[in-house]
């Protein structure tokens, strides 16, 4: 996963950036990086909330424009020039993405849709045959003002530095969540859709959308999401699987 996040960023349109990577983790992964997109990598102490890490990472950039890149999620090579150009024209401090596809990651059941036979009485019979592979996909839809998905932020170091990301953990996680809305309560935030159009209705053409962000669950988010994926803000979208499963497939599997 964070090899197709690195790639990702990598692939960005917008030529005026550099990444800033932390390792949390006992082991970094082999993991190949265009050095000329990299501004460095560095260890904090373990933990540390993810309030105090990102104050920790913007604290080390002279950058004028933060941009956030969760480890386990997707983005088109648009996405920093979409955000760049929207931070700058809208006069916000801060924009984000209040919608997008969330990807579940486990291996679940699906039915094929390639055309298969079975000869039964003599006639060959068209079948559906299930097979398992790889996730299914979500629309998340937040209809707060002022709010976006933490993984999608793009705000200016001067916002930074007038409101540092608060540290709040939580009984039972090392880390944190939440410290992104609690955040946002005092920036001035923009947020569209991140798939072109707010809430689209089942059945709409995939390829009359053009998603800019995948936010993937996997088991090991920093904060769990199967409550999450009941809650009215969640709706399953069968329609994109297969345009999330060819973005996001992981390595080996």
């Amino acid at each position: 996963m964070l090899k197709r996040a690195v790639q990702a960023f990598c692939n960005q349109t917008y030529q005026n950036k550099r990444m800033l990577l932390f390792d949390t983790s006992p082991e970094f992964p082999d993991t190949t990086i265009n050095e000329e997109d990299v501004w460095g990598m560095w260890s904090p102490p373990a933990g540390r909330s993810i309030g105090e890490l990102r104050n920790d990472a913007i604290d080390t950039t002279s950058a004028d424009i933060i941009c956030h890149f969760d480890s386990d999620d997707w983005s088109s090579p648009r996405r920093i020039e979409e955000q760049v150009a929207l931070l700058e024209s809208s006069g916000a401090e801060a924009v984000g993405y209040h919608e997008a596809i969330f990807w579940d990651e486990t291996l679940v059941g699906h039915i094929e849709h390639a055309a298969r036979f079975e000869i039964r009485g003599g006639e060959a019979v068209e079948i559906a045959a299930p097979v398992m592979d790889i996730g299914e996909a979500y629309l998340y839809y937040n209809p707060r003002p002022n709010y976006a998905i933490g993984a999608s932020l793009a705000y200016w170091r001067s916002t930074w530095q007038r409101r540092p990301f608060p540290h709040l953990p939580i009984p039972g996680n090392r880390q944190s969540a939440g410290e992104d809305a609690e955040w946002l309560k005092g920036v001035k935030c923009v947020a569209v859709s991140s798939i072109g159009a707010d809430v689209p209705l089942p059945g709409l053409p995939v390829n009359d959308l053009d998603p800019s962000l995948i936010c993937s669950i996997h088991g090991q988010n920093s904060q769990a999401y199967d409550l999450a994926l009941a809650s009215p803000y969640f709706k399953r979208a069968a329609w994109f699987d297969d345009y999330c499963r060819a973005q996001m497939r992981l390595e080996g599997k």
